[in-house]
């Protein structure tokens, strides 16, 4: 079922940010407003010409646009070359997928998802920006995916539940994997310490 994924974890993320996040924490409030709005215009969609854009698919585009605005050119230079790497990979996946779907051996989800993940974690290091061109060349995969089906009359909704689900899927994949890059730092700063202070005890 399409959307069951977007679904879980974003009221997974919703719940929370709302109840389990210190008040204090300065994204909390964002955060929720942002999920419950993403879940609102799920099923809200335009048609653009012989495109149906969906609004959820823009709302993440113009948000990742617009938390941009403050980085140096140079910044948003690079995050626009990875996101095009993401947006091609995107695409291909989904030809490959469209005209050999044999070699898919687990949910194109789940595969699609850690593809994007891997590839975030190559070009970035900071969480923020690997979100950033995950959702950045997602959307615009999805845009290249319509324009190349639309050669052959063949319609695909842009930003639809399908894109949601692979979306939320990668960016909790990269949010694990950068809490355990995380965690791992602070191991090996804080095992070195408890190492001296043993050696001094003893």
């Amino acid at each position: 079922m399409e959307g069951i994924l977007f679904y879980w974890i974003s009221w997974s993320i919703w719940i929370s940010a709302t109840f389990i996040l210190s008040k204090k924490n300065s994204i909390r409030t964002r955060l929720a407003v942002h999920i419950l709005i993403l879940i609102i215009l799920s099923n809200y969609h335009v048609q653009l010409g012989n495109f149906q854009f969906y609004a959820s698919g823009l709302y993440i585009l113009l948000v990742a646009y617009a938390s941009l605005r403050k980085e140096r050119k140079r910044v948003i230079l690079y995050l626009s070359v990875c996101s095009i790497i993401v947006a091609a990979s995107y695409s291909s996946f989904h030809l490959y997928e469209l005209f050999d779907p044999v070699w898919l051996f687990m949910k194109r989800e789940w595969m699609l998802g850690i593809l994007l993940c891997y590839l975030s974690i190559l070009m970035q290091k900071k969480l923020k920006f690997r979100m950033i061109i995950v959702m950045t060349g997602a959307m615009q995969g999805d845009i290249l995916n319509a324009l190349l089906l639309s050669r052959h009359s063949l319609p695909y909704p842009i930003g639809g539940l399908s894109f949601l689900d692979v979306c939320a899927t990668a960016c909790s994949l990269i949010f694990l994997w950068s809490a355990l890059e995380h965690s791992s730092k602070f191991f090996e700063q804080y095992l070195p310490f408890q190492e001296k202070g043993n050696q001094k005890s003893s």
